[in-house]
């Protein structure tokens, strides 16, 4: 099923419902509902703030404590959007803005019907460009679907960083180049004991460090005037580093087995969005082009 539907804002304060965490769904929504629907000025304590169409402007902490959520996640959650172009943030004098991209196509329903007419060319090429390729191949059947690919074994410093966490010991070297890099003091053993239980959180998270540590410690070492006291300065970063990467590549490999499928004949799930060749497919870029689909660009609100 496909379309658009009106809903009140107020769902999210009727008393009909029990006030629990928001669903990652729900944390959507309550996005889009507090978003601008035309310009306009907002009083914040850091001062006025303007908007555009489709704009907001909320604290992390202010939407933690509305989602019921942990600050960290919050900014784990806004990364994945940024990432898969659902939103676009920017950093305003007084304050942080988000940008609902394609929030005319979800607000207005002439813009949403345009889009759909536009994008019946391309879908009646795709379906014969489909129909003809399975002439010319055998069909899959369903219990013939691609297997999920396994995991890559790790290779080069992931690999060798992965076989000394195995002994039990984070490198000596990981944590010379983390104090290094952050100027904090070396000699006092009691220091060094709390600098190692702080890198092994990391690495226990998943973190290596040439793709999470040493990138995040530099870019918000670069950002700050403040002097850092501790190695937990880093900690959220970090690990919403990771999770924005294992995310990233996870879900870059969904994406392309189901386009994978798709081109081979199978049937495209409404719960993924729009079809390949259609405008709004929510498939990465490379996923789209390696099968012969057309990706067509995130469209912003307009000012």
């Amino acid at each position: 099923m496909r379309g658009l539907f009106l809903i009140d804002r107020n769902i999210f304060e009727r008393a009909s419902f029990k006030a629990e965490p928001y669903t990652e769904r729900e944390a959507w929504l309550w996005l889009i509902s507090e978003a601008s629907y035309k310009r306009r000025d907002v009083r914040t304590k850091k001062g006025a703030v303007h908007l555009e169409r489709g704009q907001l402007t909320h604290s992390s902490r202010f939407m933690a404590e509305k989602w019921q959520w942990k600050e960290p996640r919050v900014r784990r959650f806004l990364n994945r959007l940024k990432i898969d172009a659902s939103i676009d943030t920017t950093n305003d004098a007084v304050q942080n803005i988000i940008t609902i991209c394609n929030y005319d196509i979800y607000q207005d329903f002439e813009k949403y019907q345009d889009a759909v007419k536009n994008a019946q060319n391309d879908a009646v090429a795709t379906q014969q460009r489909r129909s003809s390729d399975a002439k010319k191949n055998t069909r899959i059947t369903p219990e013939e679907t691609p297997e999920e690919t396994p995991p890559k074994p790790p290779t080069g410093a992931a690999r060798d960083f992965e076989k000394n966490l195995k002994s039990g010991e984070v490198a000596q070297e990981v944590i010379e180049n983390c104090l290094r890099l952050t100027s904090l003091p070396s000699h006092n053993p009691k220091d060094i004991g709390k600098w190692t239980r702080q890198v092994r959180r990391w690495v226990d998270a998943g973190a290596i460090p040439d793709k999470h540590i040493y990138p995040v410690i530099r870019r918000m070492k670069a950002k700050t005037n403040q002097k850092i006291q501790s190695l937990g300065f880093f900690t959220d970063e970090i690990l919403a580093e990771i999770d924005k990467k294992a995310w990233w590549e996870k879900e870059a490999d969904e994406w392309g087995r189901r386009v994978k499928g798709f081109k081979a004949g199978h049937r495209w799930n409404t719960m993924w969005g729009m079809e390949p060749g259609e405008v709004g497919c929510m498939a990465p870029e490379q996923a789209l082009s390696e099968h012969g689909y057309q990706f067509y660009k995130t469209v912003t609100p307009t000012h």
